[in-house]
């Protein structure tokens, strides 16, 4: 059989990382950037690092059960005031504060590793 595609040892899809997680996007909020389906390679920040992410777009797992949302992280402002407000892609979709405290795991999304473009 022949290999008509192999991802380079140097690619970071092929680099071992046991902080690595892999996440469906479950919703419309963040289209036309992340569709519904597609799957998100990310890396879990360590909590001491929270304060100083911004500008990107991230995971985050609460501790209300929910499960974990994919969204644009526009202003931290953990330091100030306690919140992380996330913003969607998607103008049709509400932003959303999130307190400092209800915050459990957040991962960093680096890479769309399944998707189809249509």
């Amino acid at each position: 059989m022949t290999t008509l595609f192999q991802i380079p040892t140097n690619h970071p899809l092929q680099m071992p990382d046991t902080e690595a997680a892999f996440f469906t996007v479950r919703a419309k909020n963040m289209l036309p950037t992340l569709k519904p389906g597609w799957k998100v390679r990310a890396h879990e920040v360590p909590p001491a690092q929270w304060p100083t992410i911004n500008n990107t777009v991230i995971c985050v797992e609460t501790n209300e059960g929910f499960s974990p949302i994919i969204m644009r992280l526009k202003e931290n402002q953990l330091l100030e005031t306690a919140l992380l407000h996330l913003h969607p892609d998607n103008r049709n979709h509400y932003k959303w504060n999130v307190p400092l405290h209800a915050i459990r795991r957040i991962w960093q999304v680096t890479h769309i590793v399944d998707g189809l473009i249509v």
